[in-house]
């Protein structure tokens, strides 16, 4: 009975998929159409129509000047480096970073390689946990507002999601390349490294240990090519995450991934939105958005304890979901990186109403759509993509105050479904594997969703 209710409103699923693609195409429309009337990206894009292609130029640029952590602080771990030397023109640096930009399109033309790549192991990896679902969170993802802004600065983020996706999605079957993959993946963003951690706790001690092993390697070897100690990159961070005009930029919190960028814009700025709403509400959203990230983190602890407890009730994907959504929630690693919690969660079956609002909020966030609130002036700039000066005006959104907390349903609905499941899983397989009828050994491998 329970399977053809199953199958009754399984297409009706499937169709909600494909609506939201058809939602994100459209307003991917709307935003070409918005583009060539106005000469700029509408929000939620970067609110800089010159700083197209920003991330990765300037990198590639102090890639072939040199002093990368003394003189630009890089935050950036030495592989990125060395990476860019093969997929950069060398000739194109000699200049400045805008002069760079127009003349370099081997790196540009690297990067729509990878990010077409990533769409098609999206697809694969989709592919093999749910082909009917496949398609839809394929194109969402390809196509969605995380990935096109990570392609919009040209961050090797990028890169970096094809290491992620290759190192822990069902696509090759060598444990070395896979540790390879990963080891790729932390060398450029080493947050990724929450990631193999998570894996920890579900004790796969060995797996981990070459992964770890594999990343040490790279970074030696990259160390050796540029420099760049760990000393180095930690003052680097420290000072990125400290710096006073980062935290009162309005670019700071556009896109942001916490509710922290937006308790610390709110205290370094006055905005119209401040004087509007007065200093009372400030003060109590502060506290509110805290305690919310707090109860969080705390209940994201007490899981990964669970998950501890019993690693065969847990699928695999879900404890890499956790830890990402745990950093995101607490940290602000960028905009962009929504797009590896969005293939994360992607991963998981439409089963259920607590992933299904999971899924449903992934979605939600491949919407490259904001409602604006009120005008905080304009100003003249040149916009790259256009060719010429334009005249941008600047809005405050309700993106800023809405993604962040999709990103905390997300959490909530994960741990809440882990939880569950463990709870299940003991009920179910713990009185038999303490009679005897199940082996300890076995009881480690379990078939279906808990196996993955």
């Amino acid at each position: 009975m329970a399977s053809a209710e199953f199958r009754l409103r399984r297409p009706r699923l499937i169709w909600l998929e494909w609506a939201f693609v058809a939602t994100i195409i459209g307003l991917l429309i709307y935003t070409y159409i918005f583009f060539l009337r106005y000469g700029y990206l509408p929000l939620p894009f970067f609110p800089d129509p010159n700083d197209v292609y920003a991330d990765g130029y300037s990198t590639a640029w102090w890639t072939w000047n040199g002093r990368m952590y003394d003189e630009w602080q890089s935050v950036y771990p030495p592989f990125s480096f060395v990476l860019l030397k093969f997929i950069s023109s060398k000739q194109c640096y000699a200049g400045s970073v805008m002069a760079a930009r127009d003349c370099d399109w081997i790196f540009w033309s690297w990067m729509v390689v990878f990010y077409v790549l990533n769409g098609v192991l999206a697809y694969l990896a989709f592919r093999r946990i749910d082909r009917e679902s496949a398609a839809p969170r394929a194109l969402a993802f390809f196509l969605g507002l995380p990935t096109l802004y990570g392609i919009e600065h040209l961050n090797l983020l990028v890169i970096a999601w094809t290491g992620m996706i290759l190192g822990f999605a069902p696509i090759l079957r060598s444990a070395r390349l896979r540790w390879l993959a990963i080891a790729v993946a932390i060398n450029l963003k080493p947050y990724m490294l929450a990631l193999l951690l998570a894996q920890l706790f579900r004790r796969r001690w060995r797996w981990v240990e070459g992964a770890l092993i594999m990343t040490a390697g790279v970074y030696a070897i990259s160390y050796v090519t540029v420099g760049g100690s760990p000393m180095e990159i930690w003052r680097n961070i420290t000072v990125f995450s400290s710096d006073p005009e980062r935290s009162s930029s309005f670019q700071f919190v556009v896109y942001a991934t916490s509710y922290t960028s937006m308790i610390q814009f709110m205290h370094t700025l006055v905005l119209p939105m401040v004087t509007l709403v007065g200093s009372t509400l400030i003060e109590v959203s502060t506290a509110v958005f805290t305690a919310i990230i707090q109860i969080v983190e705390g209940l994201t602890i007490f899981t990964f304890l669970l998950i501890w407890f019993r690693p065969e009730a847990v699928p695999r994907y879900r404890v890499l979901s956790i830890a990402l959504l745990l950093l995101l929630i607490s940290m602000e690693p960028g905009g962009y990186t929504i797009a590896g919690i969005v293939f994360l969660v992607f991963l998981e079956r439409f089963r259920g109403w607590r992933l299904g609002t999971a899924i449903i909020c992934a979605y939600i966030q491949c919407l490259a759509a904001d409602i604006y609130l009120f005008p905080i002036g304009a100003r003249v700039v040149n916009g790259y993509l256009a060719g010429h000066d334009v005249l941008y005006e600047g809005w405050v959104t309700l993106g800023p105050f809405v993604r962040p907390g999709l990103l905390i349903v997300m959490q909530v609905m994960l741990v809440s479904e882990t939880i569950i499941d463990v709870i299940r899983w003991q009920r179910r397989y713990a009185p038999m594997q303490g009679e005897g009828m199940i082996p300890a050994a076995a009881s480690l491998k379990p078939s279906g969703d808990m196996a993955r």
